[in-house]
């Protein structure tokens, strides 16, 4: 079998139902299947500041926390890399994904702004198209 495929899980976002959200993504992680896929998760913060982090279980309690949020930034209409780092001590870097895992509720998620966003991004997406989503 050929290498894994990288999958953006994309949540958060600056709608009130981000927590949810949080709590969608972290249980999508934990069941994904990791010999397929190669996970990048991606936080939206609530301010709509854009992070790379690592999801990390805690073993003492069960939970999964959000370490080493690194800031990134969504690259419009590039035909190789989706997001680029933004590393303040070192140069960028390019991140490239085969395809983002939208897991945003409410607005900016579920109205077909992030999949205008994956459109212009030119990178395939789960879940249904711009018009689907915006209800149009």
């Amino acid at each position: 079998m050929g290498s894994k495929l990288s999958v953006a899980l994309i949540f958060g976002g600056k709608s009130v139902e981000h927590e949810i959200s949080v709590i969608s993504a972290i249980s999508i992680y934990k069941n994904i299947d990791n010999k397929k896929y190669s996970v990048i998760p991606i936080l939206i913060e609530k301010k709509g500041n854009w992070k790379k982090v690592k999801l990390r279980p805690n073993k003492k309690n069960n939970i999964i926390e959000i370490i080493n949020r690194v800031n990134i930034t969504p690259l419009i209409n590039n035909s190789k890399f989706a997001f680029l780092e933004l590393n303040k001590l070192k140069n960028s870097k390019n991140l490239n994904i085969d395809v983002a895992f939208p897991i945003l509720h409410g607005t900016l998620g579920e109205d077909g702004s992030i999949q205008g966003l994956f459109e212009l991004m030119n990178i395939p997406y789960v879940g249904a198209n711009v018009h689907g989503s915006g209800g149009g």
